[in-house]
């Protein structure tokens, strides 16, 4: 089936609520033997949210960003791959094209921070490419941030997006 907007969901709280939220939308994701690609607006938040996520799943977090050296970045690569065990990953936007089936949730974290615009060509919205990336991979696509953008709650209001705190 293809998915639609109603698989995708919004999170307007703090950093630390969102992140409780989050811990247990990965385990039930695990538990389901699904995959998380945790998309990040850059490499500071990346940082913190790694910190905060890893606890007792260290083996399957893998926290990519633009500035690794490339070797690191293939054998970590590889090592996504071949994990038999649903992994979280975290990331900025150009790493969602990490090829498993299984990611199943997608978590656009931060959503109302510029760094997802492209200032160079192709221009790429992030937050826009991980919503056709999501329905690709019929996957649940969720945006969260302390302060969602004007649209992301517009289309809340519209029914289009569904608010997350049936969660907690």
């Amino acid at each position: 089936g293809t998915t639609t907007l109603e698989e995708t969901y919004v999170m307007q709280s703090d950093d630390k609520e969102r992140l409780v939220s989050y811990k247990s939308i990965v385990r039930e994701s695990f538990a389901k033997k699904e995959s998380v690609f945790f998309c990040v607006p850059d490499k500071e938040h990346l940082a913190y949210v790694k910190e905060h996520l890893e606890k007792g799943i260290e083996t399957y977090t893998f926290a990519l960003h633009n500035d690794m050296q490339s070797r690191t970045l293939c054998s970590m690569w590889k090592d996504i791959l071949y994990k038999r065990h649903p992994v979280l990953l975290i990331g900025t936007g150009m790493f969602l094209s990490i090829p498993r089936a299984d990611i199943k949730t997608i978590i656009v974290d931060k959503e109302g921070s510029g760094h997802y615009k492209m200032f160079f060509r192709p221009f790429i919205d992030m937050r826009i490419f991980a919503q056709h990336f999501a329905r690709r991979q019929n996957a649940k696509l969720i945006f969260g941030d302390l302060f969602l953008r004007p649209e992301t709650i517009w289309k809340q209001t519209e029914n289009l997006y569904t608010p997350l705190s049936s969660f907690q």
